[in-house]
């Protein structure tokens, strides 16, 4: 059962809402406030974003820049962001594999991305994301985490339904950033992100 709910939220319009039903409560004003001021800092340059889903953050990107390059693996995903967005290089790819220059970009984001990927994936796309990021450049990464109270069961409970098969430990995310050469500038955790454990990484070359 759990698998054919995955599966259904591959499709644009269901993941989308989804989304909305866990914005009740003033939760995606507070989250939205953080990205929001998370963007005024660092969305800037030539930026590429990492598994950009259905464009759920576009408005925050185009915002600050003209346009900008977004890419994900689901093609469905893309072409409905296109349908909202057309200004926007859209391009279709394996983050392990991107198809770009090598420090050709300013700021790379991934949002939400990585509790998706294996140990593996994360360490090839970790890679790839530094090799098309500018020398003084920034990374910029929002995921969720196990909750480190053991006492949270309600964040657990969600952390194993997750669709991101791969919801892990702060600690052991840690662990792969350095693996990839990647310097940690600063951590902060995402005002109210609970039941999730949200946690916000700007990184640069180590």
């Amino acid at each position: 059962m759990l698998r054919l709910f995955h599966k259904v939220l591959e499709k644009p319009l269901y993941f989308n809402t989804i989304t909305r039903v866990f914005a009740i409560g003033g939760r995606e004003k507070r989250i939205n406030e953080s990205v929001s001021g998370l963007f005024n800092k660092e969305c800037m340059g030539e930026v590429l974003e990492i598994g950009s889903g259905t464009g759920q953050f576009s408005y925050y990107y185009l915002k600050h820049l003209g346009t900008y390059t977004a890419t994900d693996i689901n093609l469905d995903y893309l072409r409905y962001s296109k349908k909202k967005v057309g200004t926007i290089k859209y391009v279709t790819c394996d983050s392990s594999m991107l198809p770009f220059s090598s420090q050709s970009f300013d700021r790379v984001f991934a949002l939400f991305m990585f509790h998706h990927l294996s140990g593996k994936m994360s360490l090839s796309s970790l890679r790839e994301m530094k090799r098309c990021l500018k020398k003084h450049g920034k990374i910029v990464i929002i995921d969720p985490f196990v909750p480190e109270n053991r006492m949270d069961f309600v964040g657990r409970l969600l952390a194993k339904m997750d669709r991101g098969r791969w919801i892990r430990k702060r600690g052991d995310f840690c662990r792969l950033l350095k693996h990839a050469g990647l310097r940690i500038d600063a951590e902060m955790k995402m005002n109210g992100s609970w039941p999730y454990n949200m946690w916000t990484y700007i990184l640069s070359w180590a």
